[in-house]
């Protein structure tokens, strides 16, 4: 193998791996962070979605989540669409209560 070769073969791989690290490593780490999220939110958790709304998580059913924007104002969004929690419920185990 020649010298040019080698530094074309070496060229490919550092550019492999400077890839790997600033573009799918990151993502990786951004799905298991929305994973995690998804899997912390409980009804009565305070939320942010993608969207920029705030609300109330009022149930969670498969992959939906139905969200309190104000008061007798519920909606019914994917899970996927969840992208913060602001605030968590305080022991918070099952749908809340309406606010009057």
């Amino acid at each position: 193998m020649s010298s040019s070769g080698t530094y074309t073969i070496l060229y490919v791989a550092v550019i492999a791996v400077a890839f790997y690290f600033l573009l799918i490593r990151p993502q990786q780490m951004r799905q298991r962070q929305q994973r995690e999220l998804i899997a912390a939110l409980k009804p009565g958790d305070r939320i942010l979605t993608a969207s920029g709304l705030f609300g109330t998580v009022v149930s969670i059913t498969g992959d939906k989540v139905t969200v309190r924007l104000a008061p007798d104002v519920e909606v019914e969004m994917v899970l996927a669409a969840v992208t913060q929690i602001v605030d968590k419920a305080p022991g918070a185990s099952g749908p809340i209560e309406p606010e009057e």
